[in-house]
């Protein structure tokens, strides 16, 4: 017989990680709302933190000694409101075997450059 601890303990950790996730915030907050959800069916990255700047935006991911920008592909669109939705899509698996750290990843973008647009980023946040 299993006991009740055992069978509701997955469930616990489960409620308690969304609970951390939603409370996540960014580090630039005057342009960005976070909003997790997945995109056309596409997994998205998981960043640990986000800067947006006139022109770009840099990302910080999970490596494990073989991402880069090249891993990623990004996609910036501009929305009814013009709010502009940033998206971050992992392309390329990370198959090295380092101890995982978060590096850096930058890009940019003309339509980041308008520094009056509210920026909604798309990515879950570690």
């Amino acid at each position: 017989m299993k006991s009740y601890l055992s069978i509701t303990s997955p469930l616990i950790t489960i409620v308690a990680m969304l609970t951390v996730c939603s409370l996540c915030a960014c580090s630039d907050t005057s342009r960005l709302t976070a909003k997790t959800s997945k995109i056309k069916n596409k997994q998205l990255e998981t960043i640990y933190a986000v800067k947006v700047k006139s022109g770009a935006v840099s990302f910080s991911v999970k490596s494990t000694g073989c991402t880069n920008k090249n891993s990623f592909k990004l996609e910036v669109v501009e929305t009814v409101n013009s709010e502009l939705s940033v998206s971050l899509t992992r392309m390329k698996k990370d198959l090295c075997r380092a101890m995982p750290k978060l590096v850096n990843i930058e890009f940019f973008d003309e339509l980041l450059a308008d520094d009056n647009s509210r920026v909604i980023i798309n990515n879950p946040h570690g």
